[in-house]
């Protein structure tokens, strides 16, 4: 009776950690778990290849004390001349940049991809336009900030859309979005501004600070309204507005 009893209560355990095994894995159907690269495929995007970046590395000849992170996506379309190369390099004084504020990245998802069928668009007309919609909606809302790279568009280097957009036309699903062009790589563009500045950083200041507003003319800032005053600083004020942001989270040790 006792070895009846043990055997019981063995079979017992097991069928419970079978269950959360299950469970753990997702539900069952053709026995694989859905993964990153399966949702960006069902969203759309052409044969997408989604990795997670390992950010340790830009933070490891930095000195300082980081209090806040925030997530990050980035979305980088075939056939727009961009590389993952490039754009991590980039990605570096972004990092740099956000860390006098004690900011820092956590988890940044980079996914590359062809621009979602049939349209395959790469190259936008204005911002805000239907392709450009089309492919922000596609995306889960959780993934933002995104940063889309993207190929062309006339008279813009790179433009972000706040949450608390000024222009009511502006759909949420392309709130908290900033984008690209290749433009942004060219020498000339790199030449008139300052060495520490980089545009990334800039259209995430603007979906962190939650505003479309520049700083003035003749004030030196990462948020200036001209590119012979931006370079890589940022107030006491913008930092703590920054960690406000709903999307940037206390770290907890």
């Amino acid at each position: 009776m006792m070895k009846y009893k043990a055997l019981m209560l063995v079979l017992s355990l097991l069928f419970v950690f079978l269950a959360m095994a299950v469970s753990a894995a997702g539900p069952i159907g053709n026995g694989k778990v859905e993964n990153e690269d399966e949702i960006w495929a069902r969203a759309g995007f052409v044969n997408p290849k989604v990795e997670l970046i390992n950010v340790d590395t830009f933070y490891e000849k930095i000195q300082q004390v980081f209090t806040h992170s925030f997530d990050l996506t980035l979305v980088m379309f075939r056939g727009t001349g961009w590389s993952k190369k490039v754009i991590l390099r980039r990605l570096k004084k972004v990092a740099d940049i956000y860390a006098q504020c004690g900011v820092r990245f956590g988890q940044v998802t980079f996914v590359e991809a062809g621009a979602p069928a049939p349209e395959g668009v790469i190259d936008f007309g204005s911002p805000g336009g239907n392709a450009e919609q089309d492919i922000a909606q596609r995306v889960l809302p959780t993934a933002r900030p995104i940063l889309f790279y993207f190929r062309s568009i006339p008279k813009f280097n790179a433009y972000a859309w706040p949450e608390s957009s000024e222009d009511e036309d502006v759909s949420d699903a392309l709130k908290n979005t900033a984008w690209f062009s290749l433009s942004v790589t060219m020498k000339l563009n790199i030449k008139i501004r300052h060495p520490k500045y980089i545009s990334e950083a800039h259209e995430l200041g603007h979906i962190l600070l939650d505003s479309l507003e520049h700083v003035g003319v003749g004030v030196g800032n990462l948020m200036a309204e001209s590119y012979e005053y931006e370079n890589d600083r940022l107030t006491h004020d913008q930092c703590r507005r920054i960690k406000e942001h709903h999307l940037v989270n206390p770290i907890i040790k």
